[in-house]
């Protein structure tokens, strides 16, 4: 079985920053979801994260702003608690 290089992840959430400011694109901060990414209008990258702690109750947002497309895209995977994408291994450095 094959695996997908980090660099390749890297470059598919770049493009898909170029094309609406969040990633995943169909949530946004507040929505209850993880952990949204969201790239600004001065190019600064930014995540949200948020926590479900309680059945239907979720924390407050918190917002950290990142160095790198790099960081957003491992911090990314890594809340989702992947180690692999539908079952393909990451190779986190290549």
């Amino acid at each position: 079985m094959g695996a997908v290089r980090m660099s390749a992840i890297v470059a598919a959430i770049d493009d898909a920053l170029h094309e609406t400011p969040f990633f995943p694109p169909q949530f946004r901060p507040g929505d209850g979801f993880t952990l949204v990414l969201e790239r600004r209008g001065d190019g600064s990258l930014w995540m949200h994260e948020q926590h479900e702690i309680g059945v239907g109750r979720h924390s407050a947002v918190r917002t950290t702003r990142l160095r790198s497309i790099a960081d957003a895209a491992q911090l990314y995977i890594r809340s989702q608690g992947n180690t692999e994408i539908d079952g393909v291994p990451i190779m986190w450095h290549a």
